[in-house]
């Protein structure tokens, strides 16, 4: 009578089909892929990168309302002023001195110009520009705070000019 086979032991046979049919059949298949198995492992990974690259990240379901807000920042003697940092918020008119999680920052150029967007879900509303612009801290130039009432924000959006100009700082701030 044969042993049954046991961990660290040896079979008798390991071409007996009744007793190492399935481990046979196993070992078999795992020293090498058939080549159809890897074209179709290919042509899946294709497919899903494909569509996965043809959706676009940006698009959102829903309207969305912008509008582009452009200008210079100067100096009090018309001098463009390069690295400003500018944020513009949009803020409901009814509450335009209170502070909104709609806004976007942007950095002047070398002649003083900046443009960012703002912008949130909806068709067409009216909102108040708040721009706010900090300069950099070698300037001796003070931050100046800006609202605009009244702009229209819709879904083909437009754009806002403001220009600031800047104060000289004084000892208080």
């Amino acid at each position: 009578m044969k042993r049954p086979y046991a961990p660290g032991s040896t079979p008798d046979s390991i071409a007996d089909p009744m007793r190492w049919g399935s481990l046979h059949v196993l070992a078999s298949r795992t020293t090498a892929p058939r080549p159809t198995s890897c074209w179709l492992l290919l042509f899946l990974s294709c497919s899903l990168a494909a569509a996965a690259c043809s959706q676009d990240p940006l698009v959102v379901d829903g309207e969305h309302a912008s509008v582009w807000v452009y200008g210079e920042v100067l100096a009090p003697d018309g001098a463009p002023i390069e690295g400003v940092e500018v944020t513009v918020e949009a803020r409901r008119p009814e509450a335009c001195d209170t502070s909104s999680n709609v806004r976007n920052s942007t950095t002047t150029d070398a002649g003083g110009r900046y443009r960012t967007g703002v912008g949130q879900f909806g068709v067409r509303f009216d909102v108040c520009l708040h721009v706010h612009a900090i300069p950099p801290a070698s300037s001796g130039l003070a931050a100046v705070a800006l609202s605009r009432s009244a702009v229209e924000m819709r879904s083909a959006p437009d754009s806002v000019r403001i220009d600031l100009q800047l104060p000289e700082s004084s000892p208080d701030n």
